[in-house]
């Protein structure tokens, strides 16, 4: 018959028993997480291994301390001795009091972290909230691709280079994103220094570079949608650069439609309710414009050249006017070219040409004037029948 002792059984518990763990800091680099605790006072272990759920990891909140050796407060855990060994714990999970989420409903399930982020399963919804960003990702799908960094192994590997990415949908306080793209040429190879060779340190991940979520993504966009509180802009893509672009300004109470090439707008219809204004025109050397602006009453069709205007049509519904002012030559042709008006702005002559009679005056003159033939403003062709009184109305 074995007698415990006081002594024994103190023994065996002190050393099987397991223990209360207060953390104070965690390593996340190394390939199985591991944490520096203490125990009981004075006890003190580095390098304790803590394993995780499979397809569930965190990276735990070092402690508040009022000195090095003093924690105010941390998370904690539970520490178990395997075999006895207590200078060899192992710690399985980890809570923290300061961020824990508390009063759910029976059944619910969350994942959260210290900055008011969390992903809560709710009994009828799934509620998802950040004070940054809310972020999805659909990426292309690599079976049999190399890994991230220097690992030729891990097929399908988390740590592949996440910019191979084909859709995404980002909140942030400020806007919604959505974009379809697609990896460009080579994008998301990494760069880690290429395959892992034979003999080389199997621990990769002590050597791994930066991590490739931080980077900038290798991709092309395709189409954009940016959604603000007061702005809304869709946008297409053509070999990385805006292609088809249509805008919605609340403020300035636009609505803009454009076409751009290299960057810059090439076609563009703008709805401007501020200035009660519609405009349509091409942009580049050579513009062209038409312009319905409601507030001045005035329809303008316009042409200019190295910024400047070069030709204008302008229909005033204020005076009834018809205003044309052009730089060099101004025509009137019927379809067959028999009668035609020409203004030459570089020589200053003007001609009228007609086929069969040229009418001058209104319904109350006595007497129409006529020619046959036509007529310059130099007077090359005399009117052979001319009426004693020709009346036109300013």
């Amino acid at each position: 018959m074995h007698r415990a002792t006081p002594r024994d059984s103190s023994f065996r518990g002190y050393v099987s028993g397991g223990a209360r763990a207060e953390l104070h800091e965690a390593d996340d680099t190394k390939q199985v997480q591991e944490l520096k605790i203490t125990m009981m006072k004075g006890e003190t272990r580095e390098a304790v291994e803590h394993s995780q759920n499979y397809g569930f990891t965190g990276y735990p909140v070092k402690a508040d301390k009022e000195s090095e050796d003093i924690i105010k407060k941390c998370a904690e855990g539970f520490a178990k001795f395997m075999g006895g060994n207590r200078s060899s714990p192992i710690i399985d999970n980890l809570d923290d009091r300061r961020f824990r989420c508390r009063n759910f409903d029976e059944g619910e399930v969350a994942m959260y972290d210290d900055q008011q982020q969390k992903v809560h399963i709710m009994r009828k919804r799934i509620y998802t909230r950040s004070p940054f960003m809310i972020m999805q990702r659909v990426i292309k799908d690599e079976k049999e691709e190399d890994g991230h960094g220097r690992d030729p192994k891990a097929s399908r590997d988390q740590k592949k280079d996440e910019s191979k990415r084909l859709s995404m949908i980002a909140l942030t306080p400020e806007v919604i994103l959505l974009e379809r793209t697609k990896p460009k040429d080579g994008g998301g190879s990494g760069g880690g220094g290429g395959k892992q060779q034979p003999g080389e340190d199997d621990d990769y991940q002590n050597d791994e570079p930066e991590k490739e979520y931080k980077k900038d993504p290798e991709v092309e966009l395709l189409s954009q949608g940016v959604f603000g509180e007061k702005n809304v802009t869709l946008t297409t893509f053509r070999k990385g650069k805006p292609h088809l672009m249509f805008d919605m300004d609340e403020d300035a109470e636009l609505i803009s439609l454009m076409t751009l090439r290299e960057g810059r707008p090439k076609v563009e219809f703008k709805l401007d309710g501020e200035a009660g204004e519609i405009t349509w025109g091409t942009k580049g050397d050579s513009n062209l414009t038409f312009e319905m602006n409601d507030l001045t009453k005035r329809i303008t069709i316009q042409t200019e050249k190295g910024g400047r205007p070069q030709n204008v049509i302008e229909l005033d519904t204020n005076t009834g006017a018809i205003n044309i002012t052009v730089e060099k030559k101004f025509y009137l042709r019927d379809e067959n070219s028999q009668n035609s008006f020409e203004l030459d702005a570089d020589s200053g002559r003007i001609t009228i040409k007609v086929q069969n009679r040229l009418l001058l005056g209104d319904e109350n003159a006595n007497r129409r004037a006529a020619y046959e033939g036509s007529i310059t403003s130099s007077g090359d062709r005399i009117i052979g029948d001319v009426s004693n009184k020709v009346y036109i109305t300013p």
